[in-house]
């Protein structure tokens, strides 16, 4: 659909008529809102696919890259960059926030969504994605050594809590929970609101939990 403007004087003369090729009839209309609804359906599979925390930083790296950028060959391109800088970091002993392996997935993620057009984007964040400050989802990270896991995401801090207490007494080999009452800032192990350690002879764990606000933004609790 071609773009037109119309003056003053012109605009008296411009009829209904005229108008026909810039308009669509009601069953063309279906049509197009049916096609929206299979497009928002698969927006839907592709965040149950990656889950929330990669579908909106997915979402985000697209409208930092936007859509020319998210070619197949310039994503294959990335992905090995990305993987090569994985390497070269082990390889010098730094210990990256993110794996490359998560990167790579919200890079695909931002690729997939690059296939709908803005306007079904932008009429999918309108209806499904809940923008605001409010605190939406608590992600529990773990690291051991110099791997970093994938984070798991909870709906209340209680839950990641208990998750960071389990997995801390999981890695210490079942101890009673009474350990961390007493606890030094010497001792090997430790447990705290959004963090714990253990550190052992076989390697040392790191847990902390961070928050995901429901604008998609991460920060400390």
């Amino acid at each position: 659909m071609g773009c037109f403007m119309m003056t003053a004087e012109t605009q008296k003369e411009f009829t209904k008529a005229d108008m026909s090729e810039y308009m669509i009839d009601e069953e063309s209309e279906d049509v197009i809102n049916m096609n929206d609804k299979k497009d928002i359906q698969f927006i839907t599979n592709i965040e149950n696919k990656y889950g929330l925390v990669l579908f909106r930083m997915g979402l985000s790296h697209l409208v930092d890259m936007g859509h020319r950028n998210l070619t197949d060959e310039n994503v294959e391109e990335s992905i090995r960059q990305i993987m090569a800088q994985g390497e070269e970091d082990k390889t010098n002993g730094k210990i990256p926030i993110m794996t490359p392996e998560f990167l790579c997935e919200v890079l695909r993620c931002a690729a997939e969504l690059s296939k709908f057009g803005i306007w079904t984007l932008f009429a999918y964040i309108n209806e499904h994605v809940v923008v605001g400050t409010e605190a939406n989802k608590y992600l529990l990270l773990n690291c051991f050594e110099r791997e970093i896991c994938l984070p798991e995401t909870y709906d209340s801090l209680e839950e990641a809590q208990s998750a960071m207490k389990a997995a801390l007494i999981e890695a210490m080999d079942g101890v009673d929970d009474s350990v961390f009452a007493d606890y030094k800032e010497d001792d090997d192990y430790g447990l705290e609101s959004t963090e714990a350690w253990f550190n052992h002879r076989h390697g040392n764990h790191d847990w902390k939990i961070i928050t995901q606000t429901s604008a998609g933004r991460f920060q400390y609790v």
